[in-house]
């Protein structure tokens, strides 16, 4: 897969999703960030009608390295506005594999800067057979998920991790 913005992807990570969640989450917690996940016309992401207001989605990339133990993830928003904002996480263990993902961000709340500001841990993984689609999940202090990022990757594979996290404004 090498385009992140057709039905087939979002359909894909869809069922990552549910799948992921189904037995950590109320289903109701799910549909909510199922319900913020963008659809596509035209090879165009669009923001889903809700009952919410919820920001357009944030492109971004996902690079990850590997080497002697250690690997770092850094994901970069490519959207002018949240340029500034960054996660660099290191973690140790178990070599993941190495490779860059291009996709976008969604959250479920009413802004980015919310996002930013209450993220406290993510899990990330490959979510489909070949290892080419990579889906990052951030969550709040509660445990709730509050933000996905969906990407195709180049690279990997790359196996689950995660653990605490906290974004940067190198502009603040």
């Amino acid at each position: 897969m090498k385009n992140y913005q057709t039905s087939e992807f979002i359909e894909i990570c869809r069922n990552a999703t549910i799948e992921l969640f189904k037995d950590k989450i109320t289903s109701d917690d799910i549909q909510t960030l199922l319900d913020c996940m963008p659809m596509v016309n035209n090879n165009e992401l669009l923001i889903p009608e809700s009952s919410f207001s919820i920001p357009k989605v944030i492109n971004s990339e996902v690079l990850i390295t590997s080497s002697l133990g250690w690997s770092i993830i850094r994901v970069t928003p490519s959207d002018t506005q949240y340029q500034t904002w960054r996660m660099d996480e290191r973690v140790w263990g178990t070599r993941i594999g190495s490779g860059v993902a291009s996709g976008f961000i969604y959250t479920v709340y009413e802004s980015y800067e919310a996002f930013f500001k209450y993220t406290t841990t993510y899990q990330l993984k490959s979510v489909n057979k070949y290892d080419d689609i990579l889906q990052i999940n951030w969550f709040n202090s509660s445990g709730l998920p509050i933000a996905q990022f969906n990407g195709v990757l180049e690279g990997g594979p790359i196996l689950e991790i995660g653990g605490g996290c906290y974004w940067k404004n190198s502009g603040a």
